[in-house]
């Protein structure tokens, strides 16, 4: 069995675990309940994403933002010495060079 065939297995697992999570959820009331991403100001709809914090995570727990999510990237800005003073030489200045 190939490593990505190993992963499709993985995430297809987990993925059935999920659902069978949510449909556990959804059926804890009797009639059962709305599932959206978050509590519905309809006072019906129950969210099932909870945002992380300094609790235990589990599988709703869900970041909210790709700063979350993505490597940091380290950045580096050259500016070609933008910072240094600047005076133009008499060939390149507007007028010429002359005072």
């Amino acid at each position: 069995m190939g490593n990505g065939t190993k992963v499709q297995k993985q995430v297809e697992a987990e993925l059935k675990q999920r659902i069978d999570l949510w449909l556990a959820e959804a059926q804890k009331s009797s009639g059962g309940r709305t599932l959206g991403y978050q509590d519905g100001r309809d006072g019906v709809t129950v969210g099932l994403l909870r945002k992380p914090g300094l609790e235990r995570w589990d599988e709703f727990t869900c970041l909210n933002s790709l700063r979350d999510v993505e490597p940091t990237v380290g950045l580096i800005l050259a500016d070609g010495g933008l910072d240094e003073s600047y005076a133009p030489s008499p060939a390149t200045a507007p007028d010429g060079g002359r005072p």
